[in-house]
């Protein structure tokens, strides 16, 4: 008979235990500060699990404007039957430059406060260049991961947060077409420093960013947390859709979906999410403050973090 009681207590103990450990957040609407410009997101063209997302926020004007597309022309291409293409005009339409790469694939740009990224790729590997807004090519980068016989390379998603970019790979066997070795990629925009996380749990990447050593993947079933150095951290369970915003910093990761924002510690231990009553289309967090934009409409609000056992 104790032993039966014991089995149901230890449960009850473990419950008891975690919420008294376990953080709560509340998020509640304070008046709009005076800072309330916005540099996140700025839009590109993003891949998500094979679908194209083209996304340009309505208050941001794109110093340059990008007009990416695959073209058969053997004047631009060269000896090429086939290239990627990027066309560059100001803002009142006129052309001021192009670019071509290889890659014919996938084909993608991505905006930064300071420049843009423009990439392609195929199954031999990705070109990644930088170029500032004056169309200067800041860097040049090749990903290509390695992996035995998986010699096939895959882009599953592509995305890019307020200061890095990246690439969710996979390499496949040739000849069995079985998959392995999954690999984020991220380039810091402004330095170029290339880095990378391999062999990750998800397989399917709507999102992700960086704060400092911390990387915040998602994916449609959830959130999952790592170090720069692969080291696996966490995850939480939530349900979100294809395209999503994340904003990262010291003690708190927002993510943005339509009408919804959430807050999560920066451990995942903990989650309150609010509906801000218009499709966000910009996002920040400020220490404890968490400012979004809703049309013309800027929202914000005081985050509060306590536990229940202090």
């Amino acid at each position: 008979m104790k032993k039966r009681y014991l089995f149901f207590l230890f449960p009850v103990l473990f419950l008891l235990l975690y919420f008294l450990i376990s953080e709560s957040i509340d998020i509640v609407e304070v008046p709009v500060s005076m800072n309330n410009s916005f540099d996140y997101p700025l839009g590109g063209k993003w891949l998500v699990n094979g679908r194209v997302l083209d996304y340009i926020p309505m208050w941001f004007t794109p110093p340059v404007k990008i007009n990416a597309q695959i073209i058969s022309n053997p004047v631009i291409c060269e000896e090429n039957s086939y290239c990627s293409f990027f066309e560059f005009k100001e803002s009142k339409g006129n052309v001021i430059g192009n670019y071509t790469s290889d890659g014919v694939m996938w084909i993608g740009y991505f905006y930064f406060k300071d420049g843009f990224i423009v990439y392609s790729g195929d199954t031999d590997g990705i070109e990644v260049t930088a170029f500032s807004y004056n169309l200067k090519i800041k860097y040049w980068k090749k990903i290509y991961e390695k992996y035995l016989d998986y010699t096939v390379l895959d882009l599953l998603a592509s995305y890019a947060d307020r200061d890095y970019a990246f690439f969710f790979i996979i390499n496949r066997h040739p000849h069995t077409n079985e998959c392995a070795h999954p690999c984020l990629y991220y380039i810091e925009f402004g330095t170029g420093s290339l880095g990378k996380i391999c062999d990750i749990k998800p397989h399917s990447l709507i999102g992700a960013t960086i704060f400092q050593n911390k990387i915040y993947v998602a994916t449609p079933d959830g959130l999952f947390l790592y170090t720069k150095s692969g080291d696996y951290m966490g995850r939480i369970k939530v349900k979100l859709p294809k395209r999503i915003f994340m904003f990262a910093g010291e003690k708190y990761l927002a993510v943005a979906y339509e009408s919804t924002v959430c807050v999560f510690t920066s451990k995942l231990s903990g989650n309150r999410c609010v509906d801000v009553g218009g499709e966000v289309d910009a996002l920040k967090l400020e220490g404890n403050n968490l400012i979004v934009r809703t049309g013309d409409r800027v929202r914000e609000f005081l985050i509060v973090q306590k536990r229940w056992f202090q």
